[in-house]
């Protein structure tokens, strides 16, 4: 993964941060172009678990939803970070929107109980 190029950061998240116990590897990464994601989580996944020699689940997180990005960036362990600055830019700009959805949907469901 390190010296796959278009590889910008990578976080480890989900069952095998939590829990003592886990059944697969959960790992979201950036992609500098996400034009091809799929190209990019067969290749990775199948490099993962050939060094790893654990089921290695794979996400690209320049297009996953918006909820799952926000628990990678906030609850996830960073594992490789290859630019940091458009790292950190990416997170701030992923807590931003979350905060921003947050703000929205907690006022439309204010505004829907007031009738």
């Amino acid at each position: 993964m390190a010296r796959e190029s278009n590889v910008v950061f990578a976080y480890a998240h989900g069952s095998f941060v939590r829990r003592r116990f886990f059944r697969d590897v959960d790992v979201a990464v950036g992609l500098r172009d996400p034009s091809d994601p799929l190209r990019y989580l067969l290749n990775l996944s199948a490099e993962l678990e050939a060094k790893t020699k654990l089921p290695v689940d794979l996400q690209v997180l320049n297009e996953a939803p918006l909820p799952f990005k926000y628990r990678v960036v906030t609850e996830g362990r960073l594992l490789l970070s290859k630019d940091e600055r458009l790292r950190v830019e990416l997170v701030n700009t992923i807590i931003r929107e979350h905060l921003d959805f947050q703000y929205f949907s907690s006022l439309h469901s204010r505004k829907s109980k007031q009738g």
